[in-house]
């Protein structure tokens, strides 16, 4: 668990998680810190041990030779200043588990991406990308000042478009906007 000074180091803002339009998202965050079913204290973790983390990530041990202990991201993040925790405060025993106080907050690759670069890896959503590159509406997609919910329509419903609908640049923009 990050303890309070390392939310001081973010290099993204998080104050919009604890609005509750983003309850999941911040939810997937928090989920990113935690080790289901299994107690790890401080001397009993390995070298390369990994284990997966309550939302899929996975992670693994990086045990120094002084006795030291950092938790990684299994994903390699280039982008992330996070790509390691130490563990700052070790072995804060509960009757139900154990937390590791660290010196920095793990961020889920999403918080890195903008929506146009989820509209790009979704094979499903070609049509919808080349739409909105056709009617200019593409750099909706790329803002960074705010925080948007796309309804983004499949190939297949786009495919169901008459001709004339996508052949006309003002009439398919009207559609998309």
């Amino acid at each position: 668990a990050p303890v309070n000074s390392a939310f001081d180091n973010l290099t993204k803002p998080i104050e919009h998680l604890l609005q509750p339009a983003y309850q999941l998202h911040l939810s997937d965050m928090i989920q990113h810190h935690i080790l289901p079913n299994q107690v790890i204290c401080h001397d009993d973790f390995t070298h390369g041990q990994r284990f997966d983390m309550l939302n899929g990530d996975g992670a693994r041990a990086n045990v120094k030779d002084n006795g030291n202990v950092f938790v990684r991201s299994q994903i390699d993040y280039p982008w992330s200043p996070s790509k390691q925790m130490y563990l700052t405060k070790p072995d804060q025993n509960a009757g139900n588990g154990v937390i590791h106080g660290t010196n920095r907050v793990f961020l889920p690759q999403w918080m890195f991406r903008d929506l146009a670069l989820v509209v790009s890896g979704q094979e499903d959503l070609d049509l919808f990308a080349d739409y909105l590159h056709r009617t200019g509406q593409w750099k909706a997609l790329e803002n960074q000042d705010g925080f948007t919910t796309v309804y983004a329509p499949n190939n297949r419903a786009l495919k169901a478009l008459p001709k004339r609908v996508v052949d006309d640049i003002e009439q398919l923009g009207s559609i998309l906007d």
